[in-house]
């Protein structure tokens, strides 16, 4: 008899600690479906106010990923000239319409860390999807400058916009409900999207004037250019070194 009542209770002890560890991961999960939801929530919201197509926004398992913007990327309209640099000319791409062109991609790319930043307060560029995130939003920059170093610093210039836009009442609002109907359905297609955004971001002014182009000039942006370094500087890991 006391074997029996030692193996009963070792039963029950076993099953509590498998419901515990099913209810730790259910709430963990939860809490990562939730910063999931507002990163893909951040790329969809900046997509629909910059006019850039995209098919669905979803924060479920694809590819090997917790969520994607599936985008349709437009061709860059390029105008390829002879550029002086160090004393030695390059052929690049030039004109205000490429540029803008990677300036949108790369605030939409930057659209995710912005937004869960907004939400968790912290400024966590570590994690994979942010990881490459950045190294998008790079290439493109590369495909601009042909230089590493300000292909670097445009990027993080472009990374202290997105803290502008999405500190917008309106995008911050948008981005909230976008999230919430992520966490409801998983997958929200771009019409969707656009219905939940327009109202909302519309005939805001103050967004209109932080999503303006403004040319890249390097030595007039560098103290912007030093403030996500130092922020980045600050985290403990996770951190991107400069290449070059």
């Amino acid at each position: 008899m006391p074997k029996r009542k030692t193996c009963k209770r070792n039963t029950d002890q076993a099953r509590r600690a498998k419901r515990i560890q099913a209810s730790r991961k259910k709430a963990k999960d939860a809490v990562l479906n939730k910063r999931y939801a507002y990163h893909e929530a951040g790329h969809a919201v900046l997509a629909c106010i910059l006019r850039e197509p995209f098919e669905y926004v979803s924060i479920e398992r694809e590819k090997g990923t917790h969520g994607r913007l599936a985008r349709k990327l437009r061709p860059i309209r390029e105008k390829r000239g002879l550029v002086e640099r160090n004393g030695t000319f390059r052929l690049q791409v030039v004109g205000a319409s490429a540029e803008r062109q990677v300036e949108k991609r790369a605030i939409i790319m930057f659209a995710g860390i912005a937004a869960e930043t907004a939400l968790y307060k912290t400024f966590n560029d570590s994690s994979a999807g942010a990881q490459s995130d950045y190294d998008l939003a790079f290439q493109g920059a590369m495909e601009l400058f042909r230089d590493e170093d300000v292909a670097a610093d445009y990027v993080d210039y472009i990374q202290y916009r997105m803290i502008e836009i999405i500190m917008c009442a309106a995008v911050t609002t948008a981005v909230t409900a976008v999230a919430r109907r992520l966490l409801k359905k998983k997958r929200l297609t771009a019409k969707e999207v656009r219905s939940i955004v327009k109202p909302l971001a519309e005939g805001d002014w103050n967004l209109k004037r932080v999503v303006k182009h403004e040319k890249f000039n390097r030595e007039r942006v560098a103290d912007k250019v030093a403030i996500i370094c130092a922020m980045k500087d600050a985290q403990p890991k996770g951190r991107r070194k400069r290449s070059g």
